[in-house]
């Protein structure tokens, strides 16, 4: 298998820019049967098409309160950052906010496929710092329970994967 040309994000996945379709199919059954599930290989198509559609949905239902350049959302006098969660997979994921007990820092929209959406607050100056691992473990506890087993997902805000995507 040649990968002509991929663009990495930090850990666990890779957008793959240009490949012979005809291998996709095993490069994920191959990826997804691995034992530990750790690995993601996203086709920017379908990376690009989530985040064109995460910037319209939050434009279309937040108006003005969203910001397309920072995927900054103003929300009951909270910032919070626009992301997506690449699964090892496709998975049903409902709306959930996380964690379970106590304030949400972390919010999971309902989605369907390899790429969950999520909004990660950003920490006041009074807050603990609310870590980019937050989404990955809320997606991944989500996940694994349901699915019965460990599955594990990474996560990065949309300026990052439109960054890699540029």
């Amino acid at each position: 298998m040649r990968f002509e040309k991929a663009r990495w994000i930090w850990g666990r996945m890779s957008i793959a820019r240009s490949f012979s379709p005809s291998i996709w199919g095993g490069v994920r059954s191959s990826a997804l049967s691995s034992a530990t599930r750790n690995f993601t290989i996203i086709p920017a198509e379908e990376a690009a098409i989530a985040l064109e559609g995460r910037v319209k949905e939050l434009s279309d239902e937040y108006g003005a309160a969203f910001n397309r350049h920072s995927f900054g959302l103003s929300l009951k006098g909270n910032l919070w950052r626009a992301g997506l969660a690449f699964l090892p997979g496709p998975q049903d994921v409902s709306k959930f906010a996380w964690p379970v007990e106590g304030p949400a820092r972390v919010i999971v929209l309902k989605s369907t496929g390899a790429i969950s959406r999520f909004l990660k607050k950003e920490e006041s100056a009074d807050e603990e710092r609310i870590t980019f691992g937050d989404p990955t473990q809320a997606v991944d506890e989500a996940l694994s329970a349901s699915a019965g087993g460990r599955i594990r997902s990474t996560s990065r805000l949309g300026t990052t994967v439109r960054g890699v995507l540029a």
